[in-house]
């Protein structure tokens, strides 16, 4: 079985490349899933959330500076995040298109407008950063308990697709609990999914899913999507019916799987 467009696309620009998108089979959105996050308590999330929904991105950055200190941990993480979605512009640019795209530009735009006055982000990705687990000592040993154990707490983007990478060499994931059409995932699947249900991971973690936040523009502006889409309406856009599913189960489960973390 080979990968769909939809999802290789979805791989490609998550290491920084924005390929054109072959638009995905119209299909409804699937009901929203019982196991949609709540909103955080913690008052530094909530307040990096607002970054990421700041009308003036450099100005709301700079403000959960002063009030959680520039060497709160999570700043430079969320700082991160931000230079992904500014760098998504230039980007564009730089693929050549450039052509007027009613379904992307309002996001492109707005994008553009957000970051204005942020430093240009740079586009160089050191080769650790985009080496994948799947293609590192393949014949190594990977125990599948320390595996699985790694996953349930995983925090961070790269922790979390390293962790899920692993556990898949090792055969611990439980596809036939994840996939309700027991599907079984080829290692190209495997890696591509992870990296789009960890961009989610982080809107979810933040309470920066909205229309209106930094990382459903940058999906819209690079994929295209209805005005008014949340970033799970985003990637419903972006991907086929049936890479959505899988993408959507992996986050459910691995939502259900984190909650039992100690």
């Amino acid at each position: 079985m080979l990968l769909s467009a939809g999802l290789l696309s979805a791989l490609a620009w998550l290491t920084v490349s924005a390929p054109r998108m072959v638009p995905s089979p119209t299909a409804p959105l699937p009901p929203r899933s019982a196991t949609v996050p709540p909103s955080p308590t913690d008052p530094a999330t909530r307040t990096l959330g607002r970054v990421l929904h700041g009308a003036d991105t450099g100005m709301a950055l700079r403000a959960a500076e002063r009030s959680l200190g520039r060497d709160h941990p999570e700043i430079e993480r969320v700082r991160t995040l931000i230079d992904q979605a500014c760098a998504v512009p230039t980007t564009l640019r730089l693929d050549g298109r450039r052509a007027p795209d009613a379904r992307r530009d309002p996001a492109r735009v707005a994008l553009e407008q957000r970051c204005a006055g942020m430093p240009q982000p740079s586009l160089f990705v050191p080769t650790a950063d985009t080496d994948s687990p799947l293609r590192q000592e393949e014949s190594a040993h990977v125990d599948a308990g320390l595996a699985m154990d790694a996953l349930r707490t995983a925090d961070t983007r790269r922790s979390l697709v390293e962790a899920w990478l692993r556990a898949y060499r090792s055969g611990a994931l439980p596809q036939e609990q994840i996939f309700p059409d027991q599907r079984r995932l080829l290692p190209g699947e495997a890696e591509a999914v992870i990296l789009v249900v960890a961009h989610w991971h982080e809107c979810a973690r933040l309470d920066a899913c909205g229309p209106e936040s930094l990382l459903t523009l940058e999906v819209c502006a690079l994929h295209g999507c209805p005005p008014g889409s949340d970033l799970r309406q985003a990637w419903h856009e972006a991907l086929s019916p049936r890479d959505f599913e899988a993408v959507e189960a992996v986050h459910a489960w691995l939502r259900r799987l984190q909650s039992t973390a100690p």
